[in-house]
């Protein structure tokens, strides 16, 4: 019987193990999600100021004519 009562011990052990696991990988895909829109967030961002800047070349240049 002592044996049967750590396999089931066991049992719960490892079904409560895999729920922290799963939900850590949930929180940690999450997290990746968050980092890559930020990421694209900043891209974008980025390509705006580059515009924005060759826009002012141009317009400058234009001027100067």
């Amino acid at each position: 019987m002592g044996n049967r009562i750590n396999i089931e011990e066991m049992r719960v052990l490892l079904k409560e193990m895999l729920t922290e696991l799963h939900l850590s990988n949930k929180i940690m895909a999450e997290e990746l999600a968050r980092s890559e829109r930020v990421e694209k967030a900043l891209n974008l961002l980025m390509i705006f100021e580059n515009a924005s800047i060759s826009t002012q070349i141009i317009s400058n240049n234009e001027i100067k004519k």
